[in-house]
């Protein structure tokens, strides 16, 4: 009898134990949520490029998250702009980050009105969390299509600057540092130093203002950067719809 009371504790630990066991390794491989945060409309500005006038959201966004890894699906009107990755030291999942994920908003592609976009946050478990933010934009939304915005010092020398002739082969980057020159598109001719015509072939941008956009910094004569004010610019420009006024001003 005691013998068999023996087996019985011995096989009631065993099981207890397993039991432990089986539910810390559970709780532990369990991620957490994450938590999400959006200040949908903390910066906005508005402007224009090559795209047309603009409204630009740069939301502050923070989360608790499990993981080195993670990653923000920006969608406008439901049609993902872009992907952002973010990557860490730590696993800890108390701690905060911040991101920058701007949104824009083209006034030829969206209808005024109510507008939406939305961030789809996911950690390296692959566990999601969405927030979504809601806009009504009116034709006031995207500035002035004609503001008196005064242009930069341009340093221009004939149809140069630096000595780097003003035509040819182009390559827009998104990195100030990385290009020739930074450039800031006006709504008017009159407020430009250049008047630049974009060409579909690379032979007939052969003269002042002629550009042709290049998918590759390597094929490219000169690297622009589209600056948000005419401040942060070298010169400014006007895209022009006819070759022969391409020039300077």
């Amino acid at each position: 009898m005691s013998r068999f009371l023996f087996s019985s504790r011995k096989l009631l630990i065993s099981l207890l134990i397993f039991s432990f066991s089986f539910t810390s390794v559970s709780a532990t491989s369990a991620a957490p949520k994450p938590q999400f945060n959006v200040g949908c409309f903390d910066q906005s500005s508005t402007g224009s490029d090559y795209g047309g006038r603009y409204i630009e959201y740069v939301p502050t966004i923070s989360a608790n998250f499990y993981g080195k890894k993670a990653s923000i699906q920006v969608f406008v009107n439901d049609v993902k702009q872009s992907t952002i990755k973010y990557s860490r030291d730590t696993t800890s999942y108390s701690n905060l980050a911040f991101f920058n994920a701007p949104v824009k908003f083209y006034k030829d592609d969206v209808v005024l009105g109510k507008n939406s976009f939305k961030f789809i946050f996911q950690d390296s478990k692959k566990n999601r969390s969405i927030w979504t933010c809601n806009t009504t934009l009116y034709d006031s939304s995207f500035g002035s299509s004609s503001s008196g915005i005064g242009s930069s010092s341009s340093g221009l020398s004939g149809c140069s600057f630096k000595g780097i002739p003003l035509y040819g082969s182009v390559y827009f980057t998104s990195s100030s540092y990385l290009a020739d020159f930074s450039v800031y598109v006006t709504n008017s001719s009159y407020l430009s130093d250049l008047d630049v015509y974009i060409t579909s072939s690379s032979y007939l941008a052969n003269s002042c203002g002629i550009w042709y956009p290049t998918s590759s910094s390597y094929l490219a004569d000169f690297t622009v950067y589209l600056a948000t004010s005419s401040y942060l610019a070298d010169f400014s420009i006007y895209r022009t719809s006819s070759s022969y006024l391409a020039g300077t001003n």
